[in-house]
């Protein structure tokens, strides 16, 4: 999916969601990869993030794999998946007690 105008939503996509260098997206974005060179606010879980160099996100990432071009700007929070404290996030919000280290 490619957006070059404005969308404010949910975007579930199993393939790539691109925001073009004239789109402008507000909401949620789960996708296998996200490329953005327009403007983003809202939070992504996606595989691969890519923001190019005329790219603004503004929100939380949930990623495998994030790249940042030199001009690009990320503000917010970023999470890599896989990770302990990615675990207990989803066991909090499911109302779990985090898992605790042994060893």
């Amino acid at each position: 999916m490619h957006v070059d105008g404005e969308i404010e939503g949910t975007i579930k996509s199993s393939n790539i969601v691109t925001i073009g260098t004239k789109g402008k997206v507000r909401g949620e974005i789960i996708a296998k990869s996200f490329v953005v060179n327009g403007s983003f606010e809202g939070s992504v879980d996606s595989d691969t993030v890519e923001i190019l160099s005329k790219g603004r996100v503004k929100g939380s990432l949930l990623y495998s794999e994030l790249t940042i071009e030199k001009g690009g700007n990320f503000e917010g929070e970023s999470k890599r998946k896989g990770t302990t404290s990615e675990a207990n996030i989803t066991e909090l919000k499911q109302g779990q007690q985090p898992a605790k280290a042994t060893g």
